[in-house]
């Protein structure tokens, strides 16, 4: 038995011999980023109060639009509860039900939706998936059909959290947990208004209710009044790990669904905490290079053009710089004016100069040589500019010593547009 024993194979882990309840132990681990399941897949959730209880008027034109767009798009179809949900919580409530057993009540009626849905595109090869068929083979279906429909409420049942005597988790939020654990490409939510607005349209201050074009969900949670999706969606949004936003249209326009899906902004775009990780994580990547190139700045202008837009902004020390960037990533960023960013700028792209002359290049900052820091083969030089912002610049050594550079001499960085990188 002891020689047995002596010859078991231990197995290294890094969180056997630790308690999970410790961030500062688990967080190396548990904070890498998962994989993306489905990368491809993209996810839209159907209103069942706001579409599919309106009737053909209102499903039909829809079914049509996703006919079309099944040759682009590998479509996750997942249908919200309606009207007769609400008689469910009524009933049951005065029954006095758990909220645990309301949960799966209402969820019956977004799969009676989805079915409905399902039939119609039944000619397309689309079926119906339960939950656990989802969960487990929603590959093994993409394989035959380019879309599958389910049901967009949370398989909770009596793990609702009794924080509320209605579930609070409903098809809004089961649509976006689902897209996000699956790593979707995106989730499109279809309602009847156009999207957010600043008020209820429908109440009695509907004539001042102006439509959000984009905004955080921290920003959206501080927001009073009603929503056309759950709240508890919002507080979800906030620990996302995929995906970045949420675009809620009109579904009841012609060709919003086939415009956002296309990547189109036509609704109300909410941006969630994955977003706004994704752009600290390229920040940080970026900066670590050059962490002292990362200036404050607020965009006074953007122009667009064919494929890039032109970004003017304002330093805080009262510089000006220009960015070219592509015109997906401006409104990736949400670039205004009025905007507040971080201007990067590697330093291996700052060219000094003494006496710049006449040049091509849309960035020219003045000031004065800080320090020059001398390596084996190039040196690092500070330049403080006018408005007091220090910009690095790595050259040569021979490049240091043809300008003559020293500490207190004035002289200028250049820039080239195209390598200033901008961070919201």
């Amino acid at each position: 038995m002891t020689k047995a024993s002596s010859n078991i194979k231990h197995v290294a882990s890094a969180l056997a011999r630790q308690t999970l309840l410790d961030g500062s132990i688990t967080n190396p681990v548990a904070g890498v980023r998962p994989i993306q399941l489905l990368p491809w897949l993209k996810v839209v959730k159907i209103g069942g109060r706001s579409i599919m209880d309106r009737g053909r008027d209102a499903i039909l034109p829809i079914v049509d639009e996703i006919r079309k767009l099944l040759p682009e798009h590998r479509l996750l179809i997942l249908t919200g509860a309606g009207i007769r949900a609400r008689h469910l919580f009524a009933v049951g409530l005065d029954l006095g039900l758990p909220v645990g057993s309301l949960a799966p009540l209402a969820a019956t009626e977004a799969g009676q939706n989805g079915h409905i849905l399902a039939a119609l595109l039944a000619q397309d090869f689309v079926s119906y998936l339960e939950k656990p068929t989802i969960a487990n083979q929603l590959g093994v279906h993409f394989a035959s059909a380019r879309a599958v429909v389910g049901s967009a409420y949370p398989p909770y049942h009596h793990h609702e959290f009794p924080s509320s005597r209605i579930p609070i988790h409903r098809a809004d939020t089961g649509a976006f947990l689902l897209a996000d654990a699956l790593g979707a490409a995106s989730l499109t939510i279809v309602e009847d208004v156009d999207g957010v607005y600043s008020a209820d349209p429908n109440g009695p201050e509907g004539k001042n209710a102006k439509l959000i074009s984009e905004m955080s969900y921290a920003e959206l949670a501080k927001q009073p009044g009603t929503l056309p999706f759950d709240r508890a969606l919002l507080e979800v949004m906030a620990n996302a790990r995929h995906i970045q936003s949420v675009q809620v249209i009109n579904g009841l326009v012609p060709g919003r669904l086939t415009a956002a899906l296309r990547g189109q902004h036509v609704g109300t775009v909410i941006r969630t905490g994955a977003a706004l990780q994704e752009r600290d994580a390229a920040a940080y990547e970026t900066t670590r290079i050059s962490a002292r190139n990362a200036l404050a700045g607020t965009v006074s202008k953007v122009v667009q053009g064919a494929v890039n837009s032109e970004v003017d902004l304002d330093l805080t020390g009262g510089e000006k710089v220009v960015a070219v960037i592509t015109n997906s990533s401006a409104a990736s960023l949400g670039l205004r004016k009025g905007s507040v960013v971080t201007v990067i700028i590697k330093a291996s792209n700052v060219m000094i100069a003494k006496e710049p002359g006449k040049l091509s290049a849309r960035n020219i900052l003045s000031g004065t040589v800080a320090k020059v820091n001398e390596g084996a083969v190039d040196n690092e030089v500070v330049l403080k500019l006018t408005g007091g912002a220090e910009v690095v610049s790595v050259i040569t050594k021979e490049s240091v010593k043809n300008l003559g550079l020293k500490a207190g001499d004035a002289a200028t960085a250049i820039i080239k547009a195209s390598n200033v990188t901008l961070a919201a």
